[in-house]
């Protein structure tokens, strides 16, 4: 997934998939924020419960921690676990959003803040869905990826897709018609799933000068759902990108 690094740009209209690339200010001069955030980590190495052969737990998981201080010194736990996203909590501070983890040391009455990862906001922002990409496999460290204001702009029955390819792609949601979207743009298309709620999702790539299938798979999606799909580049084992392949990444705007 090393793609999220070089691939975001500036969506259509307000939303925008950009990696953090602000001149960092001292917190002074920042202005404030009064917003909402969600996380979605993106899932890297191994995680979950370690089992034995007979499906007893050895070992239980413990999920990376992400926290942030509002103005008020509140301290709020978004309770992240890889590959789900979280609800929106409300966050009042200054532009430049710290994440930590913490950790009691011995002698010392209050915790000590570890950073885990940073992203600075526009004060416009009315939400944001943070996507957290690790820097490690222990998923402990993260670069942060803001989507601006998805639950206020995808409107329900529509998806934002969005292709972080390098490559156009060709797509088809259901039985509407299909369309192309061009490398590291997006497009809002139509949700229309059949009578039992599931939608078949269709992604191609061209093959010399012919469109070749990439992905295929069905979802149930409600009709009135609004959602974001990230459509990215699938790894080889060795972990270079395979140019025919392609996965997708399926999250809600709300």
């Amino acid at each position: 997934m090393e793609f999220l690094k070089g691939c975001c740009r500036p969506l259509l209209w307000t939303l925008l998939f950009s990696p953090l690339s602000f001149v960092v200010a001292q917190e002074k001069e920042l202005p404030q924020l009064e917003t909402e955030i969600a996380i979605y980590i993106w899932a890297k190495g191994s995680f979950g419960d370690e089992l034995d052969k007979d499906g007893n737990i050895i070992s239980r998981y413990t999920p990376p921690e992400v926290k942030f201080a509002n103005a008020d010194g509140q301290v709020v736990n978004m309770n992240v676990f890889p590959g789900r996203r979280t609800p929106f909590q409300k966050y009042k501070g200054v532009a430049q959003i710290q994440f930590f983890r913490e950790f009691l040391v011995k002698g010392e009455e209050e915790p000590r803040r570890y950073p885990v990862g940073q992203v600075v906001l526009p004060e416009t922002t009315r939400s944001a869905l943070l996507i957290l990409y690790p820097k490690d496999k222990a998923m402990t460290v993260f670069t942060v990826y803001p989507l601006l204001d998805v639950s206020e702009n995808i409107p329900p029955g529509k998806a934002l897709v969005y292709n972080t390819c390098a490559f156009e792609i060709g797509a088809k949601l259901g039985n509407v018609q299909g369309f192309q979207v061009a490398p590291q743009r997006s497009i809002l298309a139509d949700l229309k799933p059949d009578q039992h709620s599931f939608l078949q999702f269709q992604f191609w790539v061209r093959n010399g000068g012919d469109w070749s299938k990439a992905y295929s798979s069905k979802k149930a999606i409600h009709p009135e759902s609004s959602v974001i799909l990230i459509i990215h580049p699938k790894q080889n084992s060795d972990g270079s990108i395979n140019p025919r392949l392609v996965d997708l990444l399926t999250l809600s705007a709300t």
